[in-house]
């Protein structure tokens, strides 16, 4: 039990998957098809064995809250404690459902133990729950990196998944990235490129055969080298390799629309209408979607669209419309600045 106050463990910029070092042996105490599912797509991934031995109380705790800063943007909540057998359980919940805390991990070959402050988010053992861990191992196998998860460890009615707490990063809706909704952004080249990098990783999901199903700005954030990496992945589909057009498309159709409303303040509930026209820019007719995937991928279209969802002069016709005039690309720019006035 440690007692003195542990400072933040940091980590890499890029975290490997502990596939070739170290991996996790789950305690199963009430077995279940569920966790059994979950944990065979955990060993799957990680192979090897070695376990977590306990997350720690101590003196880094204060009036049960985790003593760090924040997570992804986010003031940590409270948090209460449970003694289990083998481990300590960190309860609570932030705007992510996540708890914080140190644990140890002992690898069960050399005997070395590492600590690591990490991010415990539990859920209910229901499909639902099990679908976020394979999910999630799913998209760090297609390549992509997000929060990996260390461990899954059970009790009676309830899971926890343990990732590594990522405490120098910041989620695209916090600041300073909150200037994206000032309408100013354009005019500023870091913020074009993040933007830039955010639409270049849901481009390359989507050719991936990934649909993140949530790409709000909260659920992307940029690590201390400019790098854009997706996070909450448990409402996401993971399609068949190789990926047809058919699910290109349907995963594209998906999130695009969420991740404009997103970007410009606005919330997909407010306005139907808006909704309509959004789906129609995507590209549901006259398959336009290489169009409208190289004009959003250039910031003179992010002015363009934030004026069409709030112009309603401009209809799904006229879009199309300007679609099927434009030969090239140049042209659709020209039409664009011409019919829009930008």
């Amino acid at each position: 039990m440690m007692t003195e106050l542990l400072s933040p463990v940091s980590s890499p910029d890029v975290i490997t998957p502990y596939a070739e070092k170290q991996s996790i042996k789950h305690w199963e105490k009430n077995p279940s098809p569920v966790l059994k599912d979950a944990n065979a797509a955990v060993q799957k991934h990680f192979r090897k064995n070695s376990h977590v031995i306990n997350i720690a109380e101590g003196n880094h705790f204060k009036d049960g809250v985790f003593l760090a800063p924040e997570f992804s943007g986010r003031q940590v909540l409270r948090i209460g404690q449970r003694r289990g057998e083998q481990d300590w359980f960190v309860r609570g919940g932030s705007a992510h459902n996540v708890s914080f805390g140190i644990i140890e991990i002992r690898d069960s070959e050399t005997g070395e133990v590492k600590l690591l402050n990490v991010a415990v988010k539990p859920f209910k053992q229901t499909a639902k729950g099990i679908i976020e861990i394979k999910n999630t191992l799913k998209v760090l196998d297609r390549g992509f990196k997000t929060v990996h998860p260390i461990c899954f460890i059970s009790e009676e009615d309830s899971g926890f998944l343990v990732s590594v707490a990522r405490t120098d990063t910041k989620t695209l809706d916090s600041e300073p990235w909150s200037q994206f909704h000032t309408g100013e952004f354009l005019a500023k080249t870091y913020f074009e490129q993040l933007i830039h990098r955010n639409a270049v990783l849901l481009a390359d999901l989507h050719a991936s055969g990934i649909r993140h199903s949530d790409p709000q700005l909260k659920n992307f954030w940029v690590t201390p080298r400019g790098n854009v990496e997706g996070i909450d992945w448990e409402a996401s589909t993971v399609y068949p390799i190789p990926v047809s057009e058919e699910s290109f498309l349907t995963a594209s159709m998906d999130d695009l629309p969420t991740y404009f409303y997103s970007l410009c303040g606005i919330s997909p509930r407010e306005d139907e209408q808006r909704s309509s026209s959004v789906e129609i820019l995507v590209g549901t007719r006259d398959k336009r979607w290489q169009q409208f995937n190289d004009l959003f991928l250039r910031f003179y279209s992010l002015r363009a669209f934030e004026r069409l969802l709030d112009d309603f002069a401009i209809e799904g016709d006229r879009l199309i419309e300007l679609f099927n005039d434009a030969d090239n690309e140049s042209q659709l720019q020209e039409m664009l600045k011409t019919n829009l006035g930008i």
